[in-house]
C-alpha cells in the first residue's frame, strides 16, 4: 500500500512540475524577455551585499534634531503666514538638512564617491525570486509578473542596476547579462523591455550593441529616452506660479483615477489656504531667482543631483545646450572633466535614436512605445503645461507626438478626445496612448498589466492594425472604472 501510495505522490508532483514550468521547457518558440527598469525599482544601499550592508540614506534622530536646532520648520511656517524670512539664511539651513542626501551625489567626473548600489543584481531568470516579485502589484514589478504570467518565469528576467549610472555604462554591463541569457536560454534573441528610465538604457544599448542582432523586440514604456521637462531645471528653468499650481492641482483632481493621492482634498486645502499658498510660493520665487537662485542651486540641488550622470541623461535632445552652457557659466561643470564627456555621450544616442530603430526595424526587430496622457507635468518648469503621465512629458515619451497644453484641446488631432495628434510621431504606428495612466501605474490584474503583458508577449506583430485586430486595443485608451478598465477612445 505504502508503494502505491509513493508512486501516486511521484506523478502527482511530476505533474504538478509539468504544470508550473511547461511553459518554460515545452514551449521552444518562447523568446526570453529582458525587463530593464527605471529609478525606484531597487533601493540603493551603502556596502550592497555585505554584512554591512545599510541603507544609503540615514534619517534618524540627528535629521530630527538638525530640523529642530536650524528652526527652519519654524521659518517655514513664518513664510506660510506671510512674514519676512531671509531667502539666504532659509536657503543655508535647507543645505545642512539635505546634507545626508549628498551622498547619493557622484564627483565632478561622473564617478561613483561611496560604495552605493543595488543588492538584487541577478543573472538568473525570475524563477528564482519570486519573493522579489511580490513585493508589490505595481510598475516593474507589475510588469514582471504580469510577463511571467504569460511565458513563465523562467523565460523572464530583470536587469537591476544603480538607477544613478551613466546609461552608456550601464549598456555595456547590459551587453554582458544579455549574453548570460543567451546562454541559459539557448536562444538566440532576446526581448528587451525599458520601462522610464530603462529606456534610456536600452537606447543605449541599441546604440552601441545592434550590431550583434540578438534583439527580437524593443518595447518603451513611459520612456524618459528623448528627456524629461523637469530636467529644464539644469538650465535654470525654474518657474513656480501660484495659477499654474492651482491649475495643476484642479486638473489633477478631475482627471487622475489612481490611488496615489486624493487630489480632491488636496485642492479643497489649497482653496482654503489659498493665501498661505500665496507667501511660500512667492518667498520661493525669490530663493530660486537671481543670485538668490545660483546659491539655491549651488547649495541646495546640485550637491544632491548636480554630478549624477542619469539626471543629466534626461535632459530633453533640444534644451541640451542651454543646460551645458547654464552649467558652465554657473561654475558647477567643468567641460574638461569625465561628467562632461558622459552627457555629451548620451546626448548623441538621443540624437541617433529615430535613425538607429529605423535601422532595428529594417531588419526585422519589431518596436513598440507606450507612453500616458492626460495629466498635467510637475508645475516648476515652464514645460508646466506640457502633456504627462504625472512625470514624463507625452511628446518625448512618445517621439514627437503634438499634445495639447493639459485641459485644452487640439484643432487637429488623431484621438477622439482631441488631445494627441500622432502623426508627428516617428513610429505612428507603434505607439499606443493610455490617458489617465499615472506613471508605470500598470496595477497587476486590471487591464493596464493585461495589456503591457499582451504587447510584451503577442504572436502578432506589434502594430496598431494587428494589435487591434487581435485584442481589441485601438491606439488610444482611458482608464475608467476606479482605475481598474481600459476602454478605447472612439
Amino acid at each position: 500500500m505504502k508503494k502505491v501510495l509513493s508512486l501516486l505522490m511521484s506523478v502527482v508532483m511530476l505533474l504538478c512540475s509539468l504544470s508550473v514550468f511547461g511553459v518554460a521547457y515545452a514551449a521552444d518558440d518562447v523568446t526570453p524577455v529582458v525587463v530593464i527598469p527605471g529609478v525606484g525599482s531597487s533601493a540603493l544601499y551603502l556596502h550592497p551585499n555585505t554584512n554591512a550592508q545599510a541603507s544609503a540614506v540615514s534619517i534618524d534622530g540627528s535629521f530630527v534634531g538638525q530640523l529642530s536646532r536650524t528652526r527652519f520648520v519654524s521659518d517655514t511656517l513664518k513664510i506660510l503666514r506671510g512674514k519676512e524670512v531671509s531667502a539666504e539664511i532659509w536657503t543655508n539651513k535647507l543645505a545642512s538638512i539635505i546634507e545626508p542626501f549628498t551622498v547619493l551625489n557622484y564627483d565632478s567626473n561622473g564617478e561613483k564617491e561611496a560604495n552605493i548600489g543595488v543588492d538584487c543584481y541577478w543573472t538568473d531568470s525570475l524563477a528564482n525570486h519570486m519573493d522579489y516579485l511580490n513585493r508589490r502589484n505595481t510598475a516593474e514589478l507589475a510588469v514582471c509578473k504580469v510577463i511571467c504570467d504569460r511565458i513563465g518565469a523562467y523565460n523572464v528576467w530583470i536587469y537591476n542596476y544603480d538607477f544613478r549610472e551613466d546609461v552608456m555604462r550601464d549598456a555595456d554591463q547590459l551587453a554582458e547579462f544579455i549574453d548570460g541569457v543567451k546562454e541559459q536560454s539557448g536562444k538566440d534573441k532576446v526581448t528587451l523591455v525599458g520601462c522610464s528610465l530603462g529606456t534610456s538604457v536600452l537606447s543605449a544599448y541599441v546604440d552601441k550593441y545592434r550590431s550583434r542582432n540578438d534583439i527580437a523586440r524593443a518595447i518603451f514604456i513611459d520612456g524618459a529616452m528623448q528627456g524629461v521637462s523637469i530636467a529644464k531645471l539644469f538650465k535654470g528653468d525654474m518657474v513656480i506660479d501660484p495659477e499654474v499650481i492651482a491649475k495643476y492641482m484642479s486638473l489633477m483632481a478631475s482627471d487622475y483615477k489612481g490611488e496615489a493621492a486624493d487630489f480632491g482634498a488636496i485642492a479643497k486645502v489649497f482653496d482654503i489656504f489659498g493665501g498661505t499658498v500665496d507667501h511660500l510660493v512667492g518667498f520661493l520665487n525669490e530663493v530660486t531667482d537671481g543670485e538668490n537662485g545660483e546659491r539655491f542651486y549651488k547649495r541646495v540641488v546640485l550637491p544632491v543631483i548636480g554630478n549624477i550622470p542619469s539626471m543629466w541623461e534626461c535632459i530633453p535632445y533640444d534644451d541640451f545646450d542651454e543646460c551645458y552652457k547654464y552649467m558652465v557659466n554657473l561654475g558647477w561643470l567643468d567641460e574638461n572633466s569625465g561628467l562632461a564627456k558622459i552627457v555629451k555621450d548620451y546626448h548623441g544616442v538621443q540624437g541617433r535614436l529615430e535613425k538607429n530603430l529605423k535601422e532595428l526595424k529594417d531588419s526585422g526587430v519589431e518596436i513598440a512605445i507606450i507612453c500616458g496622457y492626460g495629466l498635467p507635468g510637475i508645475p516648476i518648469t515652464s514645460a508646466n503645461a506640457n502633456q504627462s503621465d504625472m512625470l514624463i512629458d507625452t511628446c518625448y515619451a512618445s517621439f514627437g507626438a503634438k499634445t495639447a497644453p493639459t485641459g485644452e484641446t487640439l484643432e487637429n488631432s488623431k484621438s477622439a478626445d482631441k488631445m494627441i495628434d500622432s502623426s508627428s510621431c516617428k513610429f505612428e504606428e507603434n505607439t499606443w496612448f493610455l490617458r489617465g495612466v499615472q506613471h508605470m501605474e500598470f496595477v497587476y490584474g486590471t487591464d493596464m498589466s493585461s495589456f503591457i503583458g499582451d504587447i510584451c508577449t503577442t504572436d502578432v506583430k506589434l502594430n496598431i492594425k494587428s494589435i487591434n485586430d487581435e485584442y481589441d486595443y485601438s491606439q488610444f485608451m482611458a482608464l475608467q472604472d476606479g482605475a481598474k478598465s481600459l476602454e478605447n477612445i472612439e
